[in-house]
């Protein structure tokens, strides 16, 4: 009676083995699981090695016209019967804004590309425009760069984008989930002068959303609007525009 009692039945001894098979299986999706989300967390949060390809569309914008590899260039119109056309000839259809040294001094190595994105009908008195352009390199501090790509554009450095002055504080806002990616928004007042009479003036507001983050700079011009409106089309874009290389 003593050895049947302590010895094990066949039911006993196969119990702990299928459970010890189906402990191992359900680790084994935890752990595939766990990889999957740790991995999936450091591409999203790692923002170096990433290049600029504006997307077709972002929010109810579609692209009018896109940009790619273009934007940092020199104009060169010194052999064109007018430098005037050869200027607008050369930014119209290449795209071309802002000068390789003062590029390089907002991201190292800088190329650039970039969009102008279109709201409604082309002829249409309520079409509303919103122009990105970017630069792709090495970026050591995005906060800083943020403020060079700032100080860029009051002085005038982008070709075709020209504003008299900062109406009002900077604003940051959130780019959550990418690691050293900063935002920051700021409303500009623009005069400008009609074609056909230049000595009638308009005041025209407009928003400048720029971000920076390990291998891109970008900002986005917006005429009319909000900051948060601006921010969030911004945000779209930097999710939608940066590809990996």
């Amino acid at each position: 009676m003593g050895t049947d009692d302590t010895k094990p039945s066949a039911t006993a001894v196969r119990r702990p083995r299928v459970l010890t098979v189906a402990g191992a299986a359900a680790l084994a999706v935890l752990a595939g699981f766990l990889l999957h989300t740790a991995t999936s967390g450091e591409a999203e949060a790692d923002t170096r090695g990433h290049r600029l390809a504006p997307p077709d569309r972002v929010g109810d914008y579609r692209a009018e016209r896109v940009f790619r590899d273009t934007y940092v260039g020199r104009i060169r119109c010194s052999d064109q019967p007018s430098d005037t056309d050869c200027e607008l000839y050369a930014t119209e259809v290449r795209g071309i804004g802002i000068t390789p040294g003062d590029a390089d001094r907002i991201a190292r190595g800088a190329v650039g590309s970039g969009a102008l994105y279109r709201q409604g009908e082309p002829d249409a008195k309520d079409a509303s425009y919103m122009s990105f352009r970017g630069l792709q390199g090495r970026v050591a501090d995005p906060g800083a760069a943020v403020g060079r790509m700032f100080r860029s554009l009051r002085a005038n450095e982008h070709y075709s984008f020209r504003f008299g002055a900062w109406d009002g504080p900077p604003r940051s806002f959130p780019l959550p989930g990418f690691e050293g990616a900063v935002m920051t928004c700021r409303r500009a007042v623009t005069v400008k002068e009609t074609a056909t009479d230049p000595a009638h003036r308009r005041t025209e507001e407009e928003v400048y959303c720029v971000w920076a983050d390990h291998s891109t700079v970008a900002f986005v011009n917006r005429p009319g609007g909000s900051l948060t409106e601006t921010a969030d089309l911004t945000a779209e874009l930097y999710r939608t525009a940066r590809v990996r290389r």
